[in-house]
């Protein structure tokens, strides 16, 4: 992915509005007159001419592509899907080889992380829904985003399992992606760590820590644009940049976009 540009200053182009999340008409293209559409081409460089063009060309590099093929024809729906294809190609600006990167860190994440994703069921996970540990809210930014909220600090390992936390940010992250608004003007990302403390970070295995900044850092198709840490005690933050930087030490639009708000 390229690097994510920064918020410019003042609120963004859309009235802060209610937006239920369905995919039931997610049609992949929409008109570049419209407000999405002039947004698409200003952030991914989306243009109706060419966009046909660029998912049949993108197919065709997926099914060459020694590491997709025989992944993307185990689900003839995937090579088939315009709006499967589109995805990526948003996530990587519409250009072939960053979208390819993208679809194959995807693809990956089941073999990379099996003990995470295997979870990634909403049954699966009601004790992370019942503890209120993680959300998106209906309502978009005034930049059009989605916004997810995270309460890593209010996290109990010893009543919620470690990997059922991880999957449930792996499972809306996913949801997401498949919003054709959320594909163009991307996440924001609301962390509250308040209380993260010695009893969570003993928790967090390699896998663990692997896994999320695998998240955020370009193995699901959308845009982190923006990413806002709360703490109580800037140690916090200390202790949590230890742990994750070194694995997205190259991905300088993510930690380009991070903000932190603590004592």
């Amino acid at each position: 992915m390229e690097t994510v540009p920064l918020d410019p200053p003042g609120p963004g182009p859309f009235q802060v509005h209610l937006d239920p999340f369905n995919t039931a008409d997610n049609q992949p293209f929409i008109d570049d007159n419209s407000d999405w559409g002039i947004l698409a081409t200003e952030l991914l460089n989306e243009h109706q001419t060419d966009r046909q063009l660029m998912v049949d060309n993108f197919r065709q590099s997926v099914l060459q592509d020694d590491e997709l093929r025989h992944w993307i024809q185990m689900d003839k729906d995937r090579c088939n899907s315009c709006e499967f294809l589109t995805r990526f190609l948003r996530a990587g600006s519409w250009q072939l080889e960053p979208s390819l990167k993208v679809m194959r860190s995807f693809c990956q994440l089941g073999k990379s992380y099996p003990a995470i994703i295997s979870l990634a069921s909403p049954k699966q996970l009601e004790s992370v829904w019942r503890h209120k540990l993680n959300t998106v809210l209906e309502t978009r930014d005034s930049f059009g985003r989605r916004v997810y909220i995270f309460r890593l600090g209010e996290w109990d390992p010893a009543t919620v399992p470690t990997n059922e936390f991880y999957a449930s940010a792996f499972l809306l992250f996913h949801l997401m992606s498949k919003e054709v608004k959320t594909q163009i003007a991307g996440v924001t990302v609301i962390a509250d760590i308040s209380n993260f403390a010695l009893k969570h970070i003993s928790c967090l295995g390699l896998e663990q820590i692997k896994c999320i900044a695998a998240l955020l850092t370009g193995s699901v198709p959308i845009w982190f644009r923006r990413n806002v840490g709360f703490s109580l005690e800037f140690k916090t933050f200390q202790d949590i940049n230890g742990l994750i930087y070194p694995l997205m030490v190259e991905c300088d639009n993510i930690m380009a976009s991070i903000e932190y708000y603590a004592k």
